[in-house]
């Protein structure tokens, strides 16, 4: 976050909430928190190389309405404060943390039926009609017990395949019942979750490989690790927040090979 420092940047949004993926799992409400529309998610310069991409979270007691026009710093300064950082980051020997870690400290527990969070979604410029839509579907599936996960059919180890991919590969999403074919009842192809709400609407499209990811940290832990099979980011497609009450955290969808076709 150091880089921004002194730069003039718009707020993408208010972050009212978030998912805590750390000691407990739960989505929990934030104050005084937005995130600025900056060229760049965390590179994981300063945090082993992790390659998570999270966006960053700003209090809004280190923002001012209106600062001068700084003097952006040039290529060769950045450089210079990731090389930094990138040495700072070599002397901790396996445990990092970062705001995806520190995010349980900041975030309170909140019930879905608290109405007041709503209200203030809507105030903090969330459309109206998405979350009558939310509030809707969420009754509904309250009163018919339904879930939305993709349940698969896979009993033993799930299905894996090996397409190479790099970046800028171009691929398409698999259909919705070829990717359920690869899931085990837990909705997961080797313990990576397939998000149907979120990621079904991108089945059938073709997307440009953004990223592959080798290295993350284990949010509950701090611990760096490397991912027994790569995963890759599509487009930089990301959780919309939509499903998951507004969470504000806009993470990277990652997907496994078996659920994408390399095109020529």
């Amino acid at each position: 976050m150091l880089a921004f420092c002194d730069r003039r940047l718009q707020v993408a949004r208010i972050a009212n909430k978030a998912c805590v993926n750390a000691e407990a799992v739960f989505i929990g409400s934030l104050s005084n928190c937005v995130v600025l529309q900056t060229p760049r998610r965390c590179d994981g310069s300063a945090h082993g190389g992790c390659q998570m991409g999270c966006k960053f979270y700003w209090r809004s007691q280190w923002l001012r309405d209106d600062p001068p026009e700084p003097a952006e710093a040039s290529e060769q300064e950045l450089k210079s404060i990731e090389s930094r950082l990138s040495q700072i980051a070599q002397l901790v020997e396996d445990r990092f943390r970062c705001q995806a870690t520190e995010l349980i400290q900041i975030a309170s527990p909140s019930s879905a039926l608290n109405p007041q969070q709503y209200l203030s979604d809507i105030k903090s410029g969330v459309p109206v009609l998405q979350v009558v839509n939310f509030l809707f579907n969420l009754a509904i599936r309250k009163i018919s017990r339904r879930s939305d996960h993709l349940v698969g059919s896979c009993t033993g180890r799930t299905p894996t395949i090996e397409l190479g991919l790099s970046v800028g590969d171009r691929v398409r999403v698999k259909g919705i019942d070829e990717i359920r074919a690869t899931l085990d009842r837990k909705s997961c192809n080797r313990g990576l979750w397939f998000d149907k709400t979120e990621m079904a609407p991108f089945c059938g499209s073709e997307l440009v490989v953004s990223r592959v990811l080798n290295k993350l940290i284990d949010e509950k832990t701090g611990e760096l690790k490397t991912l027994k099979q790569p995963c890759i980011v599509l487009a930089e497609t990301e959780c919309s927040g939509v499903f998951r009450r507004f969470c504000s955290r806009g993470m990277l969808h990652f997907w496994r090979e078996i659920w994408l076709e390399r095109l020529a």
